[in-house]
């Protein structure tokens, strides 16, 4: 059995998450419409498992495309 961990808040999630949706903004450009943090680790204050959820969207379909990265 998978163990899950659950961590208090850290501050960093939110600098993890804008460092990785700019890299995805280089890397999609323009096909990117919108990119979103998602999940428990952008809720300040919330305990989490550490591992931050993406959230993008593109221009040419209304689905969106999901990641999770540690």
């Amino acid at each position: 059995m998978r163990k899950v961990e659950v961590t208090p808040y850290n501050k960093q999630w939110v600098w993890m998450y804008e460092e990785e949706a700019n890299k995805l903004r280089l890397i999609f450009g323009e096909q990117l419409a919108a990119i979103h943090h998602i999940g428990s680790t952008s809720v300040p204050g919330l305990e989490a498992k550490p591992m931050s959820y993406i959230n993008g969207k593109n221009h040419v379909r209304s689905s969106g495309v999901s990641g999770r990265f540690p």
